[in-house]
């Protein structure tokens, strides 16, 4: 299979009609051309890696090439170390770019809340330009999905790859992609333990809704999509994508109609679940000072 040009979240049909379409068993090998790559973002590589750890789990054979091709796409992905994931080597779990990338890191849940406080929140304090007590809101949210890993995944680990998109013309524009895929059952199949008619779409729907919680455990409040959108779309004005089963359920609100929700149905069935942040500067919302806490440190 060759890898589309544009490695990102339009391309999640053509990925998974390709590669894990609903009607097909899984094939004993796959061989992957990344020759054609010349832009990739946080999605399709999450995307990409997740599906190709399902594979690995599976006992499928994988085949990588093309990531030696001299293009500025492929250096990319030399430069974050993703080169050696695609090619099933363990040793990227702190590598870094440069500092508009934080790149992918396999979490378990025990080790994400540090993780999370030491490494994202200070990353996102440098390009947000807010301290890190107005940004555990946002920390919170993250936490959360990383709990839904823990609770849901049939591997027990989550991936997270993050990238700031500068606008030089206007600071204001800028944004900030964060991105969180697991390997697991997915939302639509927790969600109808609870409501066995739902399909995938309507359990995604079903899942962002206030007070609809599908957690099995105590430590997993259940709340994490619902807060999600709430700060993000409702708050933030952002965007968020959710990916589950076959179904992609995305939440805009940067209209001028208020949140919009869009449903697409997809050809082959994601095996877990990714969650796209779509944070913009210009309309991201911090969390209120405190200032007695302010006063106590002075």
């Amino acid at each position: 299979m060759s890898i589309p040009k544009y490695l990102k979240r339009s391309q999640i049909d053509y990925l998974l009609k390709e590669i894990l379409p609903a009607d097909r068993s899984l094939s004993e090998l796959y061989r992957f051309d990344f020759s054609n790559l010349s832009f990739a973002e946080p999605s399709g590589i999450a995307l990409f890696a997740s599906i190709v750890q399902y594979l690995i789990s599976k006992r499928c054979g994988i085949v990588i090439y093309g990531l030696d091709e001299e293009n500025e796409a492929i250096r990319y992905l030399n430069r974050c170390g993703l080169s050696d994931f695609f090619n099933n080597k363990d040793n990227i779990k702190n590598h870094t770019v440069d500092s508009s990338t934080l790149l992918w890191k396999d979490l378990a849940n025990s080790e994400s809340h540090v993780w999370l406080e030491n490494n994202l929140v200070s990353w996102l304090s440098c390009h947000l330009k807010y301290n890190t007590e107005q940004l555990r809101t946002l920390e919170s949210n993250i936490q959360e999905l990383f709990r839904n890993v823990d609770d849901h995944s049939t591997q027990k680990i989550g991936y997270l790859f993050s990238q700031f998109y500068p606008y030089a013309r206007n600071p204001d524009f800028s944004k900030i992609v964060i991105c969180v895929s697991d390997i697991g059952v997915g939302i639509p199949t927790t969600t109808r333990k609870k409501i066995p008619e739902l399909n995938d779409g309507a359990a995604l729907e079903w899942a962002v809704g206030d007070g609809h919680s599908s957690a099995s455990k105590p430590n997993n409040r259940g709340v994490g999509l619902f807060e999600l959108t709430k700060n993000i779309v409702d708050n933030c004005k952002s965007c968020v994508h959710i990916i589950s089963g076959k179904a992609m359920l995305s939440l805009n609100g940067t209209t001028d109609k208020g949140k919009v929700a869009t449903l697409t149905s997809l050809n082959g069935t994601y095996p877990g679940t990714l969650v796209e942040i779509e944070l913009y500067v210009r309309s991201f919302r911090p969390d209120p000072i405190d200032e007695d806490v302010i006063n106590f440190e002075f």
